[in-house]
C-alpha cells in the first residue's frame, strides 16, 4: 500500500529499514522517533517562551542551549510551513537532480542507545530464557528466528531454514536465509602485544535470559538474549599487561583491543567503522554486529569502533578461521573495570518497493504503530509530481514466511517454522510445503502413507491422507478400518485385497512377508480352498490342482504337472518299463513312478525275440528294474520232450542267460516211450513193448524166453528165460529163442491174411 503525501506532510527522519517484528522498534526507528520528540518539544517550548517572555528568555539558557533551541525552532517551523505549498508546479527531472541533498540529523547519543537496548533486553519474555545442559547453554531469540548455543567458550548463532518457499514476501519484504555463525573470544591486549584469552573457569551462571562466563585473569564474558538480538558483553577488571618498560609510554597510548574469531560467515566492515555485516558465501548479509558501547567504572562513555582483520593475519592457533572482528577502545584515563557491549542481530525482513528509484529517499522517514510501519520516500516522483510517497507495511510476517514464534505472524500461527493461515493443530496436518506437498503457509493434510512429524507411532502407522493415523501394511488388525490400505487379510493389514484363490497375506501362510499378498506355496491349502485336502491342493500359482495318485485326464489337472497311467504322478514317468499306477506297475502305490514288475508289459513296449522260446532270448516283458528283459528267465521250456524207442528225453529249459539246456534222457523198458514224452505202463501189442519183450494178455511186456504159457497164449517160454540178469537184460541165447518164437508165429498165420497184405499187430497167437 502506498499513500501520496501533500507538500505539508510531516516526515519522520531516519533510516529506511524496519527489521524488528512483534511491534518492537528497530533501533534506527527509535532514533528517528526520539529526534522527532526532541525537535517538537523544544520547538513548542521555544514558541511558548518567545510568546510569553520575548527574546530575553534566551539569555538564561546559555550559548549552547540557545543554539539547540534555535535548531529545534527551525525544525518545527520547517515542518509547519512551506512557502511554495499548493502553488509549486511539477518539477522536471533536471530540476530534481539539481536539488540539494537532504541533510541527515545527528545520531542518537550512545548512552541513550545503550540504555534503550539494555531495557528492552532485560524485559524480554520467558521464551527468551536460557537453559543449561551440562556445560552447554542453549536458548532462542524468537523475534528474529535465531538459535544460540554457548559451550567451551564458543557462541554459535544459527537459523535453520529460509523464510519462504518462493523466495519472496507478499508485503514487499525480502526473506533472509539460513546460516550458522560461531564467535569466539580469542585475544585481548594492544596492537603488537595480544594475549590469548583463558578458557572458561567453572560453570556458566544463568539468570533468566542472561548467562555469564568467567575467563580468569579478571576477564568476564556475558550474553543476553532478547527481542533486539543477542547482546554481548566483555568485562576487564584491569588493564592488559603493558609492553616492556622501554615502550611503556607508547603502550599507554595504544588502544585496547578485543579480538573475536569468526567462523561460518564472512565479516565485512561498514564504512564508518561502527558496524560489521556478517555475510554468507553468496554475499548475503544475514547478521549485523553493531551498537558497540564501551564505558568505564564511573559510567563514562569511551570512544570505541570496530575493525576486521582477514584470516591471513591470524596466528597458527586460529588456522581455518575466516577472519576476526576487533573491538577497538580508547581506554586512556579510563577507570577499570571496563565493559564493552556490542549487539548481534538479524534481519527478519527487508522492506522494499516495487517502484524504487534512485533519489526517492525511501526510508528517509519511518513511523511504527503496533504491526504497521509507514515508510516515507519524499523524493518519489510518480507522474513527475515530486510530492513524495508513503509506503505502508505490515511488520508481521504473512502466511508462508519463516517464523519461530506465533507473534511474528500476522495470523498468529507459526506452524512448521512458517506463518500459517490456521492453527493446524489436528492429527496428520501440516503447514509447510515440505510436509504437505502443497504451499507453505496453507494448513493441509499430510499425504497418504507419510508421517513427517511422527504422530502415528513411527513405522507402525502412517497418515491416511484424510487426517487420521492408520496401521501400515503388515501390522495386526481387527478390520479394514484399522489399515492404511483399507484391507485386513489374515489378521494383518494387507497392501491389496488379496481375494483370489490360493493367495494369502500373512507370512505364516505364504512364507513371505506379512502385509504382502502372495500365492500359497505348492501342495499347501491352509484355508481349505481346494476341497478335500487329499484330492487337491494349491499349485503355487494361485490355482487348485489334483494331488499325486488321484485320477487325471491330462497333465494340466495335476499339481505335479504329470499325468501317467491315468493318475497324477510325482514325475513324468515316461521311461522304459516305468509306470505310475499300481495296476500298471503290478506293484507299489498310485502316484509314485516306479519300475513295472518283472514279466509285465502294460503298454507293450518290449518286443520278444523271434526265436523265443527256443532261443531263450527276449520274452517281450519288463525285467522289474526299469528295462525290457533280454533273456528268458530260467526254467522257461525251450525244447519239447522227445522219444526214441524205449528211451525218452525230458523237455529242455532256458538257463536265464540265453542258453537252452537239454532235458534228462531215461529208459522206458520193458515199455516203449510215447510221443508225448511219457513211458507206457501197459501194452496192447508187442509194439508197445521194448525190443526183446512180448506183450501178454494181461497187457504186460515180458521177455519171451521167460514167458509161461497162459490161457489163450498157445506158447510157453523156456523156464531158463525167466531168469534175468541184473539190469533187466535177457540172458545169452535169448535172441535165438526170440527168433524161433517169431518163426513159429509166422508159420501159423492164415494164408488169407498174408494175401491181403494186412499186417496184424503182434500179439499172442490163439
Amino acid at each position: 500500500m502506498r499513500t501520496q503525501l501533500a507538500g505539508d506532510g510531516l516526515n519522520l527522519r531516519g533510516h529506511g529499514r524496519v527489521v524488528a517484528p512483534g511491534g518492537v522498534f528497530h533501533p534506527m526507528a527509535c532514533r528517528a522517533v526520539a529526534r522527532m520528540c526532541v525537535r517538537v518539544l523544544l520547538g513548542l517550548g521555544a514558541l511558548l517562551g518567545l510568546a510569553a517572555c520575548g527574546p530575553e528568555a534566551l539569555t538564561g539558557l546559555g550559548e549552547g542551549g540557545a543554539s539547540l533551541l534555535e535548531q529545534a525552532y527551525e525544525r518545527a517551523s520547517e515542518a509547519q510551513s512551506d512557502p511554495d505549498r499548493g502553488e509549486r508546479a511539477p518539477r522536471t527531472v533536471a530540476s530534481r537532480r539539481s536539488r540539494p541533498k537532504a541533510s541527515k540529523s545527528a545520531p542518537m547519543p550512545p548512552e541513550l542507545r545503550a540504555s534503550y537496548i539494555a531495557s528492552v533486553q532485560r524485559d524480554a519474555q520467558s521464551e527468551y530464557e536460557l537453559e543449561a545442559s551440562g556445560t552447554r547453554v542453549t536458548g532462542s531469540c524468537p523475534a528474529q528466528g535465531l538459535e544460540l548455543a554457548l559451550g567451551e567458550g564458543r557462541l554459535r548463532i544459527s537459523r535453520a531454514r529460509a523464510s519462504s518457499a518462493d523466495g519472496s514476501s507478499a508485503d514487499g519484504g525480502a526473506p533472509v536465509g539460513s546460516f550458522s555463525l560461531e564467535l569466539r573470544w580469542t585475544g585481548v591486549g594492544r596492537p603488537g602485544a595480544m594475549a590469548a584469552v583463558p578458557a572458561p573457569t567453572g560453570r556458566a551462571q544463568i539468570t533468566a535470559n542472561r548467562v555469564a562466563v568467567l575467563r580468569g585473569h579478571g576477564l568476564e564474558e556475558w550474553y543476553v538474549s532478547g527481542p533486539l538480538g543477542i547482546e554481548q558483553g566483555f568485562v576487564l577488571s584491569e588493564p592488559p599487561r603493558p609492553r616492556p618498560a622501554a615502550e611503556a609510554a607508547e603502550a599507554r597510548q595504544a588502544p585496547l583491543l578485543i579480538e573475536l574469531s569468526v567462523e561460518g560467515l564472512d565479516p565485512v566492515l561498514a564504512r564508518d567503522g561502527r558496524s560489521v555485516s556478517l555475510r554468507t558465501r553468496e554475499g548475503e548479509p544475514v547478521l549485523r554486529y553493531t551498537d558497540l558501547f564501551a564505558r568505564d567504572a564511573t559510567g563514562r562513555s569511551l570512544d570505541a569502533h570496530m575493525d576486521v582483520a582477514p584470516a591471513a593475519s591470524l596466528e597458527p592457533r586460529a588456522f581455518g578461521q575466516q577472519g576476526v572482528i576487533e573491538l577497538v577502545v580508547d581506554d586512556r584515563d579510563a577507570r577499570y573495570p571496563l565493559t564493552m557491549d556490542p549487539l548481534v542481530w538479524a534481519e527478519v525482513k527487508r522492506l522494499t518497493t516495487s517502484d524504487a528509484a534512485n533519489g526517492d529517499y525511501f526510508g528517509y522517514s519511518v513511523a511504527i504503530s503496533a504491526d504497521t510501519a509507514i515508510v516515507g520516500a519524499h523524493g518519489e516522483d510518480s507522474a513527475e509530481s515530486y510530492r513524495g510517497a508513503a509506503y505502508v507495511f505490515g511488520l508481521r510476517s504473512t502466511d508462508g514466511d519463516a517464523c519461530t514464534a506465533d507473534e511474528q505472524c500476522a495470523s498468529r500461527h507459526c506452524i512448521d517454522d512458517v506463518c500459517c493461515d490456521a492453527p493446524c493443530a489436528g492429527t496428520c496436518k501440516a503447514c509447510s510445503a515440505a510436509k504437505t506437498g502443497g504451499k507453505d503457509g496453507v494448513c493441509a493434510l499430510i499425504p497418504f502413507g507419510q508421517d513427517p512429524d511422527g504422530e502415528c507411532a513411527g513405522a507402525e502407522q502412517s497418515c491416511d491422507g484424510a487426517g487420521a493415523c492408520k496401521k501400515a501394511d503388515g501390522q495386526g488388525c481387527g478390520g479394514a478400518s484399522d489399515c492404511l490400505s483399507g484391507h485386513c487379510i489374515d489378521d494383518v493389514c494387507c497392501k491389496s485385497a488379496c481375494a483370489g484363490t490360493c493367495e494369502a497375506c500373512s507370512k505364516a501362510k505364504t512364507g513371505g512377508t506379512d502385509g504382502v499378498c502372495a500365492p500359497v506355496p505348492p501342495a499347501e491349502d491352509p484355508d481349505s480352498e481346494c476341497g478335500i485336502a487329499t484330492e487337491q491342493s494349491c499349485d503355487g500359482a494361485r490355482a487348485c490342482k489334483i494331488v499325486d495318485g488321484q485320477p487325471c485326464a491330462g497333465a494340466g489337472d495335476c499339481l505335479s504337472g504329470y499325468c501317467a497311467n491315468g493318475v497324477c504322478c510325482n514325475e513324468p514317468c515316461d521311461g522304459e518299463c516305468e509306470a505310475c499306477s499300481a495296476v500298471a506297475k503290478a506293484t507299489g502305490e498310485d502316484g509314485v513312478c516306479g519300475p513295472v514288475a518283472a514279466g509285465a508289459d502294460p503298454v507293450d513296449e518290449c518286443e520278444p525275440d523271434p526265436g523265443y522260446p527256443g532261443s531263450c532270448g527276449a520274452d517281450g516283458s519288463c525285467d522289474g528294474a526299469g528295462q525290457c528283459r533280454q533273456h528268458a528267465p530260467a526254467g522257461v521250456v525251450c525244447r519239447a520232450a522227445s522219444c526214441a524207442g524205449a528211451y525218452f528225453e525230458a523237455e529242455g529249459k532256458c538257463d536265464g542267460a540265453g542258453q537252452c539246456e537239454a532235458g534228462v534222457t531215461a529208459s522206458c523198458a520193458p515199455f516203449v516211450c510215447t510221443g508225448a514224452g511219457n513211458c507206457r505202463t501197459s501194452c496192447r501189442s508187442t509194439a508197445d513193448c521194448a525190443g526183446g519183450y512180448m506183450c501178454t494178455s494181461r497187457g504186460q511186456c515180458v521177455e519171451p524166453a521167460a514167458a509161461v504159457a497162459e490161457p489163450g497164449c498157445g506158447c510157453r517160454l523156456a523156464p531158463g528165460l525167466q531168469r534175468r540178469h541184473a539190469g533187466g537184460e535177457a540172458p545169452r541165447g535169448s535172441a535165438l529163442g526170440l527168433l524161433l518164437a517169431a518163426a513159429l508165429g509166422l508159420a501159423r498165420r492164415k494164408p488169407g491174411a498174408r494175401r491181403a497184405g494186412h499186417r496184424r499187430s503182434a500179439g499172442p497167437s490163439r
